[in-house]
């Protein structure tokens, strides 16, 4: 099969492991990402619950599943991004991003560089993504990827605002 490419301008990218949780918690147990999320940061428990789940199946195609996102230059951690399959056409884009670097582009970069990998999954037809309706520069991302709203919808109880592409192209 066919493995992805793990580098987009200013970022490097790797697959999430179970012994990632020191990363993953960084950005999970941190209230400033997760208040746009599930409206609250996550505790060690449930942050290891989720990371369990995220990692627990093989995905279904190498351009699929949940990935560490560092700054190319530094090394420095900066973020995730998932692309998790939603059926055999149809996949969820979702992203965090390190307080410290917001307002740099750097969503935008995680965001198109997923939509090139899920582009090359064949069969896939579509993306979606979930925000939180008053989480403005998440709008922002989507919009410029070329994803249109939906409409209301809800995320583990919560509200959230619907996007979707559709066909996924490499543009």
């Amino acid at each position: 099969m066919e493995q992805p490419e793990m580098a987009s301008e200013r970022l490097v990218y790797r697959r999430l492991s179970p012994d990632d949780f020191p990363f993953y918690f960084r950005l999970v147990g941190d209230a400033r990402v997760m208040a746009k999320v599930t409206g609250q940061a996550l505790d060690p428990v449930q942050a290891r619950e989720r990371l369990a789940r995220a990692t627990a199946q093989p995905p279904l195609h190498p351009f699929l599943g949940f990935f560490l996102a560092f700054e190319r230059l530094s090394g420095q951690f900066a973020g995730q991004f998932k692309l998790e399959s939603h059926g055999p056409d149809e996949a969820e884009l979702g992203y965090l991003l390190l307080p410290e670097l917001w307002g740099r582009g750097l969503a935008s970069e995680m965001g198109r560089h997923a939509c090139q990998l899920a582009a090359r999954v064949p069969g896939l037809k579509r993306l979606r993504a979930l925000i939180d309706p008053s989480n403005a520069p998440s709008r922002r991302v989507l919009l410029g990827l070329g994803f249109r709203p939906e409409g209301p919808s809800t995320w583990e109880g919560l509200p959230a605002e619907s996007f979707g592409l559709s066909p996924v192209s490499l543009d």
